[in-house]
This record gives structure tokens, sequence and C-alpha cells, in this order.
């Protein structure tokens, strides 16, 4: 079973402080959102320098409907999902 984003960030910083504290909950807490972060800035960065080549441009327009309809669903009743 996988958790859901809020929950898998509170056991991994848990299961951190657990094994080392203080320390190990900050470390485990800040690994766990780096990847999303350095993608974040990474997409960012592509947008800002190349966001109006033709080819880039059509790629970040092609991710809205998938963007979307995933908020949608996130935002739809969980008995709907079913």
């Amino acid at each position: 079973m996988v958790l859901p984003g809020p929950e898998a960030q509170q056991l991994a910083t848990y299961i951190g402080w657990l094994m080392h504290r203080t320390r190990g909950g900050i470390v485990a807490g800040g690994l766990f959102v780096l990847p999303s972060l350095l993608i974040l800035i990474g997409l960012s960065w592509v947008y800002i320098a190349f966001g109006l080549v033709p080819l880039v441009a059509g790629l970040f327009y092609g991710i809205k409907p998938a963007r979307h309809r995933s908020r949608t669903w996130a935002g739809s009743s969980p008995r709907r999902r079913c």
C-alpha cells in the first residue's frame, strides 16, 4: 500500500525522528521534499528559458489537460472513485 502525500511525508519524518531524533527528522523530511522541489525548479527554468520555442510551448500546453484532470479527480468525492 502506498500512502498519499501528507501521510507519507509525516511517516518519513517520524521514522527519521525515531531513528536519529531531531536531526534524523529534519534530514528525512528535507530529503522527502527535495526531488519534487528539484523537478519544479527544473521545469520552471525550462519554461523561462525556452517557453517561446514552439516545441517546448506545445509540450507545456499538452500538460494542461492532464494537470486539470488530476486536480479534478483529487477534488472529487472519494465515494465516486470506486
